[in-house]
């Protein structure tokens, strides 16, 4: 997960910016091996300087995956009038980030083990100390390209006929067999783990996502799948993000819907939309950790699907928009919303391979579950 600091540029807000951002990774750094997974892709803070402010403090808004983290304008992170106030805003806000944006199944003895066995409260205290050290050796506490003009000297600008650094294939060793590869790589290279996530967890549960609604339309126009959310307004949130994202046609398949049928335990006529983010399963340099939701709808027939179907064969794509129940009760679609796509796979539930992005299903849905 990336966490994102914005600050106005002045020396203030940059070094409790980066003190911030070196307390997140002191926390984070063995967040993994804990079992701690992100279900968000990004988590954005802006550092404000407030001069009426005596000690930092932070807004947190978990809807929209931000925050804001008001700082004593002119005191830096290790300044003895904010009295240990700089490590508790930092460690709180940090903390907030970890519980909103990840899966924690024990909050409290995740923090208890890492205060008690990992010396997580060292860690953070040596990360905000760190800041002193360049100030130690340069008497600046960062360095600026401003600072480096006043020495003066003379200035060169960029030649067109730069080299170009071209790669090398190794001649090394051929990578190991399958059987052989080692798994247990990202452990010592968080590189190698990517979260991707297309929905904040909070805000999905939040804007209640209660199924699809179907509408068919006449030839040359493309069906519409209508997302019914019992809160509109987050409805609307997550698909004015989607847009922002992904713009008016995902035409990478970075949102993707799977229908699937035959589901174990239901009837015929009842199915399952798969929402998750689109995925490169033969990408093995990677390993991700995937946020998925699996809903059941059970219409008494399928007629309204297989109507659906046969327009998505015939036009070749779809739009997807947010979908609610108006104020007297009838479905209503907020097409302004609505983001055209080329892609619905609608597989059979036996039918799912062990390398198909939609194996998930297997374990979102076993044999004996109900709806």
């Amino acid at each position: 997960m990336e966490v994102r600091v914005t600050t106005s540029g002045s020396s203030t807000a940059i070094v409790a910016g980066q003190a911030l951002l070196t307390v997140v990774d002191a926390v984070f750094s063995t967040m993994l091996e804990a079992g701690v997974a992100a279900h968000v892709e990004r988590f954005d803070v802006q550092v404000i300087e407030n001069a009426t402010l005596a000690k930092p403090a932070f807004d947190f808004d978990e809807m929209s995956m931000t925050a804001r983290l008001n700082w004593p304008a002119g005191e830096m992170p290790t300044s003895s009038k904010l009295d240990g106030a700089a490590q508790d805003a930092f460690t709180d806000l940090t903390v907030h980030i970890v519980l909103a944006a990840c899966i924690v199944r024990d909050p409290v003895g995740l923090f208890q083990t890492l205060y008690e066995k990992e010396a997580l409260g060292e860690r953070i205290h040596a990360a905000i100390g760190s800041v002193n050290s360049r100030s130690r050796a340069f008497n600046s506490p960062l360095s600026r390209i401003g600072s480096w003009f006043e020495l003066g000297g003379a200035e060169y600008s960029l030649r067109a006929d730069a080299p170009i650094v071209a790669a090398v294939p190794s001649s090394g060793p051929k990578a190991a067999p399958e059987d052989k590869l080692d798994r247990e790589s990202w452990k010592r290279d968080h590189r190698k783990v990517a979260a991707k996530s297309i929905i904040n967890y909070r805000l999905r549960e939040r804007a209640d996502w209660l199924g699809l609604m179907l509408a068919v339309y006449p030839d040359g126009v493309p069906p519409l799948i209508g997302m019914h959310f019992s809160n509109a307004e987050l409805g609307r949130m997550i698909f004015s993000d989607w847009r922002e994202r992904f713009g008016e046609r995902d035409d990478q398949g970075e949102i993707h819907l799977a229908i699937i049928r035959d589901l174990p335990g239901h009837p015929p006529s009842h199915y399952g939309a798969l929402l998750q983010p689109g995925l490169n399963v033969n990408d093995e340099s990677v390993t991700m950790m995937v946020s998925s939701r699996l809903k059941i709808l059970e219409p008494e027939t399928d007629i309204n699907l297989r109507r659906f179907l046969e327009a998505y064969d015939r036009e070749k794509a779809y739009w997807v928009a947010p979908a609610v129940i108006g104020p007297d009760g009838s479905p209503r679609i907020l097409r302004e919303l609505a983001i055209l796509k080329h892609g619905l796979p609608v597989k059979c539930f036996d039918d799912i391979g062990d390398d198909d992005v939609e194996a998930i299903v297997r374990t979102l849905l076993r044999p004996t579950e109900a709806g």
